[in-house]
């Protein structure tokens, strides 16, 4: 053998390890991802990439958000369709993910009143219906249970403690925000 070459052992050993370097830096590469997700952190989230949707963490509601929730639940009903999943408060909304009657999934994003004009609205919240990517049409009983849900929601002083934003509050703060999230 030349000075310059290897023994078969010492090559597998070292596409072994470069192998093992690759897996360890891809494993680090998505959770960075998905704890960026989680937390919101503007610049990072991109809303045209379908990668990134759904990666954000599930994390179930807090006291709070079940209190403003009220008898809403995974399950419950709104206007024909299901309740799949609610969510903790994410980049300052209450993600609540149902199944309309024909089967397709959809989200309703409950933020703090501001002056959008959501697809329903109470004293305190404006409800906004969130399909993961752009021109996406909402079918009527996606508006339905999203009036319903802002009928069920808690009256104003019972939800003080979840730290919702107003629409343009969130679009500042985050704006290229991932709004999806998953079931």
């Amino acid at each position: 053998m030349s000075e310059h070459s290897i023994g078969r052992r010492s090559f597998l050993g070292w596409i072994a390890g470069a192998t093992a370097a690759a897996g360890l830096a891809s494993t680090i590469s998505v959770g960075a991802e998905e704890v960026d997700n989680l937390i919101g952190r503007p610049g990072r989230d991109d809303p045209h990439d379908p990668a990134q949707l759904h990666l954000s963490i599930h994390r179930p509601p807090s006291a709070a958000v079940l209190e403003l929730l009220g008898d809403v639940r995974a399950g419950a009903m709104l206007a024909g369709s299901t309740v799949v999943s609610v969510h903790d408060l994410r980049m300052g909304t209450v993600p609540v993910v149902a199944r309309n009657p024909s089967g397709r999934l959809f989200q309703i994003d409950i933020m703090a009143r501001g002056n959008h004009g959501g697809v329903a609205s109470n004293e305190s919240h404006e409800l906004f219906l969130v399909h993961g990517r752009e021109g996406v049409a909402s079918e009527e009983s996606e508006a339905r249970a999203a009036v319903e849900l802002a009928r069920r929601l808690a009256p104003s002083a019972a939800c003080t403690r979840v730290a919702l934003l107003t629409r343009a509050e969130r679009t500042a703060r985050f704006p290229r925000g991932a709004f999806a999230v998953a079931v």
